[in-house]
């Protein structure tokens, strides 16, 4: 048996798999609106607001990811729809200006 195989085979295999398990929380994310994506922005500013309110710092990269995890997502994925979205996002902030206050305090 050739002790090589796993360090050949074993990175890539790895990569691919971890590929394909996040290929379902990025089909989620595809399916937002407007509505979605302004909804995970709030959640990550009181995220940010809670953590430097009780600790002085902002949030760490796995309390992010639990939070983008919490909405079957990725960070990757929540900006780049975002950025897809901001002519939708914008005009759903303009109709419902409770949401931007939001945003804005």
């Amino acid at each position: 048996m050739n002790s090589d195989l796993p360090m050949k085979y074993g990175f890539p295999l790895v990569l691919a798999l971890t590929v394909l398990s996040l290929i379902p929380l990025c089909a989620a994310a595809a399916e937002w609106g407007a509505a979605e994506c302004v909804e995970v922005t709030i959640a990550r500013l009181e995220l940010a607001e809670k953590t430097w309110r009780e600790s002085g710092r902002g949030p760490t990269e796995a309390e992010e990811k639990a939070l983008f995890e919490s909405y079957d997502t990725t960070a990757e994925s929540y900006y780049q729809l975002a950025g897809e979205k901001r002519r939708e996002i914008a005009g759903y902030l303009s109709e419902n200006p409770n949401q931007l206050r939001t945003l804005k305090r």
